[in-house]
């Protein structure tokens, strides 16, 4: 897609874009001939403000989410979380399992990846929000179930304190 078609049909027409926050070094459209330059003009033109942040950077390094996915590929945890500068987290809905850890005195539940595919295969010390008023405390096994015959990735947690 062009980058003045990208601006007028899809930021102005369909989102009606008010302000864009852009990295320093953004470029957009058809190879990539969109920049800030045009963003600034064309938004002086049909109304939208532009906001240019520094790139931010770690070791020296520009951090991007391509190094940071590329960081959680590798399974190292520690430096996705100082790029990204918050723990790591995961959202998702609560899906029905086999009930298996229940018949043997370890209540679980099973979050939905929705065909997400986690890097960070492994067993964590997770907080839960949105389950109950209060903080739930687990332990997370993120990856797949060969005892019971598991093909996909599977975030199970094991909580903590609880009946």
């Amino acid at each position: 897609m062009h980058a003045e078609y990208f601006i007028t049909e899809f930021l102005v027409r369909i989102l009606n874009v008010k302000c864009i926050i852009i990295g320093e070094d953004f470029r957009f459209g058809y190879k990539a001939h969109g920049d800030i330059n045009l963003l600034k003009f064309k938004g002086q033109k049909l109304g939208f403000d532009v906001i240019i942040v520094t790139t931010c950077k770690i070791y020296h390094k520009r951090i991007s989410s391509t190094k940071i996915r590329q960081a959680l590929k590798r399974n190292d945890l520690q430096y996705a979380e100082k790029m990204l500068g918050h723990t790591y987290c995961i959202s998702g809905k609560i899906i029905h399992g086999y009930a298996i850890g229940r018949t043997i005195g370890i209540p679980t539940i099973n979050i939905s990846l929705k065909n997400r595919k986690l890097a960070v295969n492994g067993v964590y010390a997770v907080e839960l929000n949105g389950i109950n008023k209060h903080v739930v405390y687990g332990v997370a096994n993120i990856g797949i179930k060969p005892t019971f015959f598991g093909i996909q990735q599977n975030v199970e947690v094991h909580l903590l304190n609880t009946k």
